[in-house]
């Protein structure tokens, strides 16, 4: 048995072993050629060669300047959606770790700091520095985050596809440095 290319209209659409000898309708067009092992479904054939198809090209569109600025407040909003979702926490924690730190840390720090004292197994002086730390570092992020996101406007007003691209490089790079450092 060899490998034979069943052959129609000059295309290869199937391949079959075959003795070369014995009677098969391979249907109503087609014609049995043997093929070496590269010939594959989709060549080509002349008559008396194969021929391999043309590679496939893919042609990825390049996103328009809107796309890109899009994706921008899509990435900024993504980043924010994991603060908002325990935000009205993180600002009565921040509210009565001022007003524990204002009363010179002394009296009842509430719950908002006592539990994180607790959990984290620091002073409720040291949790309420702590918790205001991440609380100045993140409203510092997230000023940046809505300056950062701002620069969208750089990729719309770009002169030149590439020139998009690369400010779109450049702000996502800056914005996901940012996001690096939300705890």
């Amino acid at each position: 048995m060899s490998k034979y290319a069943l052959v129609r209209d000059g295309v290869v659409v199937n391949l079959t072993l075959w003795d070369g000898a014995s009677q098969v309708d391979f249907g109503a067009g087609v014609t049995a050629v043997a093929a070496t092992d590269a010939v594959q479904i989709g060549y080509g054939y002349d008559g008396s060669k194969f021929i391999a198809p043309a590679p496939q090209v893919t042609v990825t569109p390049i996103p328009s300047a809107q796309e890109l600025a899009d994706k921008i407040d899509d990435l900024v909003a993504s980043i924010y959606s994991n603060w908002t979702r325990f935000q009205q926490e993180y600002l009565l924690r921040e509210q009565a770790a001022q007003t524990f730190k204002d009363a010179g840390y002394t009296g009842d720090p509430g719950t908002w700091v006592s539990a994180y004292a607790a959990a984290a197994a620091v002073t409720n002086q040291a949790a309420a520095d702590t918790i205001l730390t991440q609380a100045t570092n993140l409203n510092t992020a997230l000023e940046q985050l809505g300056a950062l996101r701002m620069r969208k406007y750089e990729v719309l007003n770009a002169k030149t596809a590439d020139d998009a691209a690369a400010a779109y490089v450049n702000v996502v790079a800056a914005i996901n440095a940012v996001a690096a450092t939300i705890e």
